[in-house]
């Protein structure tokens, strides 16, 4: 970056929306650390952030919840239909009490909240520290599809933002997809308005073609693509060690960082709060034992908590190795990047994968961005719904021997395009620049 650039940003005070650096998800805090490196490379200062759970309209901060909520969700992991059942029971309360403070979902809505927010009845801390800043930079990631809060929480923000405090105002990093139509309208209202948006994939960038005439600038590529991972013989040499990636109270005693290996993981589409039916685990099951038969090692990832309710009982009953969703960071780059291949309905993991040019073989997650990643790494995409995973078994296993037997080939085309996106990540802090 050219010191005429650096010159530009110094000095200026960003206001980052959806900071989740506390999140139980490895995609989120991965995401947010490269966010936050990017600003930061621009000589801007991040003078206040805003955590996920009050953008969704919670009153508390997850990084200030004291300890003994982490350990029921301990105790609960040992449980998990039992954990998803209370998963279902708080996703209503949510829903319920979010109704009850008026989440905003139209420009009435918007208007009512803004007027609260003036007169310090909500909010007044987060409209404070946005007036301090010079930008607001919202880091939408997956949260602009559906009717999710996050996603009109989010729109609210930049709406405010701009309309109100006259700030310069930006939403990145993201995805969108508008089958709501409370969503879709108040998107419509919204978008023109700023003074940048950038999405992360191309499914994406076609959907905000429909609000705007957005400019191929407009696409980018998510910031965890900036991450760089330890491979071949440094990571051999790193993780060798036996409980070099015990997590507890989970196990990987049975991995060898020398030898191949294959990842497998849940979906963002899957152990939802309003899902009906039992979770997946006998179909899971069936493709670890498929993958097994092809491959010299299976090691079950969970990504996010919701993966560990998922897939845990699957690691228990085989005597898989296991990795949890805390598992710090780097570490979980290093395990997906050096994969032979990852079969994953999960965003950034796949991301994070790429990085090493682990391919992936990819089933859905929540919204369209699994098929918008799999364009940017140039992979096929069967369209599998992860709802339905057991019908698909075979066909996954399959595809995963086929892309390992394409070996450096494809490892290499993989790293070339994750590499690519890495250099088209900078462009989500391009405001900054001027």
């Amino acid at each position: 970056m050219s010191d005429l650039n650096q010159g530009r940003a110094h000095g200026l005070n960003v206001y980052l929306v959806n900071d989740s650096l506390t999140q139980n998800n490895w995609g989120c805090r991965a995401t947010t650390h490269a966010m936050h490196g990017m600003v930061e490379e621009t000589g801007a200062h991040i003078s206040g952030t805003l955590k996920l759970a009050r953008l969704e309209g919670g009153g508390f901060r997850p990084g200030e919840m004291p300890g003994t909520r982490d350990l029921l969700k301990q105790w609960l992991q040992r449980y998990p239909e039992a954990r998803a059942r209370i998963r279902k029971l708080s996703g209503r309360a949510k829903a319920t009490l979010s109704r009850g403070s008026g989440t905003p979902t139209t420009q009435a809505g918007f208007e009512a909240l803004a007027a609260d927010v003036d007169a310090g009845r909500r909010f007044a801390d987060i409209a404070a520290e946005m007036r301090a800043a010079d930008v607001v930079m919202i880091n939408g990631e997956g949260s602009i599809y559906g009717n999710q809060r996050k996603g009109f929480y989010s729109l609210f923000w930049a709406w405010y933002a701009k309309t109100r405090l006259g700030r310069s105002t930006a939403i990145v990093n993201h995805t969108l997809q508008l089958d709501d139509p409370d969503m879709r309208t108040m998107a419509g209202i919204v978008y023109p308005l700023l003074d940048d948006v950038v999405f992360r994939e191309p499914a994406s960038y076609r959907e905000g073609c429909q609000l705007a005439a957005y400019g191929e600038q407009h696409l980018a590529a998510d910031a965890a693509f900036c991450w760089q991972p330890v491979t071949g013989d440094e990571f051999v040499e790193r993780y060798r060690r036996k409980g070099a990636f015990d997590i507890w109270p989970w196990s990987m005693k049975t991995f060898r960082a020398d030898r191949p290996y294959v990842c497998v993981t849940g979906s963002s589409a899957l152990m939802r709060p309003d899902q009906a039916g039992r979770p997946p685990v006998a179909a899971f099951r069936e493709l670890c034992l498929d993958l097994g038969r092809r491959f010299e090692q299976v090691v079950v990832v969970a990504p996010d908590t919701t993966d560990e309710m998922l897939l845990a009982p699957v690691a228990r009953d085989l005597d898989l190795p296991f990795i949890p969703a805390c598992t710090p960071t780097p570490l979980g780059l290093d395990l997906l990047a050096n994969a032979t291949v990852f079969v994953s309905g999960r965003w950034h993991p796949s991301i994070l994968a790429s990085t090493g040019g682990t391919p992936s073989v990819i089933f859905s997650g929540n919204s369209h961005k699994m098929q918008g990643l799999c364009e940017l790494l140039d992979l096929p995409y069967p369209a599998i719904d992860a709802t339905r995973i057991g019908d698909h078994v075979g066909q996954l296993a399959q595809m995963a021997e086929d892309l390992a037997g394409e070996a450096c080939g494809r490892r290499n085309r993989v790293l070339e395009k994750a590499k690519e996106a890495a250099r088209k990540s900078r462009r989500n802090v391009e405001l900054l620049l001027g």
